[in-house]
């Protein structure tokens, strides 16, 4: 005979009180997670990085907002494309070569710079970052990442090389021998007119340090006016005569045997320091004019 067990009133109600705490919880897990989806969105939609999923495949899945205002497409234009589609011809072979390898090993990846090209044409500077996904499988799914422009850094990188090279360039045609240090006293320039008082090529003295530099023109390595800058009026090097300092600029002026192929000349000597865009000291330059 079949018995039918029936649960007692207290029982059912204890069942009841269980689902409904089980219901609650499982609200209030819905609740965190979409609140976590919401702050999710919104630092992707509000970040000023482009944040992007691509497939095995290597074609966008998700784009972020961002690439708007980076690229001029709208997001969903991307969906199905791959970033090899957004870059100058040369630059796919040469991104492509260094993409093959980290996908072959599914390494993760930061700050590999990219040349792109914006939907009106305009030329935009990259910086890609992504790390590899799997799925639950442990199967490879794609990668995840983000790229942030940099083409304002890149051209004022540009601009700074060109404006060094044209300061190089300047120096380097002076009529008086002059020779520029750093800040760790190393001979960053070293130009024509230095050469021919020395006989000694730029390219033999360019990067040296430890009073490198004093040796074509005095003998020995030691202070120079150069390295005496910083210096109080008591401690100005006696090897000199009538050195004088205004403004923070040096004047002096010494005989040395050394220069001219031995010929010997009495030399006038300017040193100044030199400064940057934030008024620290980077480094100094000296001039040297015969004057026998």
């Amino acid at each position: 005979m079949l018995v039918t067990y029936k649960p007692t009133y207290e029982e059912l109600e204890k069942r009841v009180r269980e689902l409904e705490d089980e219901i609650l919880a499982r609200m209030q897990a819905e609740e965190v997670l979409r609140e976590s989806e919401k702050r999710y969105c919104s630092l992707v939609e509000t970040s000023s990085d482009w944040l992007w999923e691509v497939d095995a495949r290597g074609r966008y899945t998700y784009v972020s907002p961002r690439v708007r205002e980076i690229l001029g497409y709208e997001p969903e234009e991307l969906i199905g494309r791959t970033p090899f589609d957004l870059m100058p011809e040369e630059e796919v072979r040469r991104v492509r070569m260094i993409f093959a390898a980290l996908l072959k090993a599914r390494r993760p990846f930061t700050l590999l710079e990219n040349l792109n090209l914006r939907r009106d044409g305009g030329r935009v500077f990259l910086e890609t970052s992504g790390i590899p996904v799997f799925d639950s499988c442990g199967e490879f799914a794609g990668y995840r990442g983000m790229d942030r422009d940099i083409t304002e850094r890149k051209q004022a990188g540009e601009a700074l090389k060109e404006s060094q090279q044209k300061l190089a360039d300047i120096i380097d045609f002076l009529p008086d021998a002059t020779f520029v240090i750093d800040s760790e006293g190393k001979v960053i320039a070293w130009n024509r007119a230095m050469e021919e008082m020395t006989g000694l090529e730029a390219s033999r003295i360019l990067g040296k340090g430890d009073y490198e530099y004093a040796l074509p023109l005095y003998g020995e390595r030691r202070p120079v006016l150069i390295d005496l800058i910083g210096a109080g009026d008591g401690e100005l090097e006696p090897r000199y005569k009538n050195i004088t300092k205004k403004r923070g600029i040096l004047y002096a002026e010494i005989y040395t045997p050394n220069v001219f192929e031995g010929e010997g000349a009495y030399l006038l000597v300017t040193a100044a320091p030199l400064f940057d865009a934030y008024g620290k000291r980077v480094g100094a330059i000296e001039s040297v004019r015969d004057v026998t």
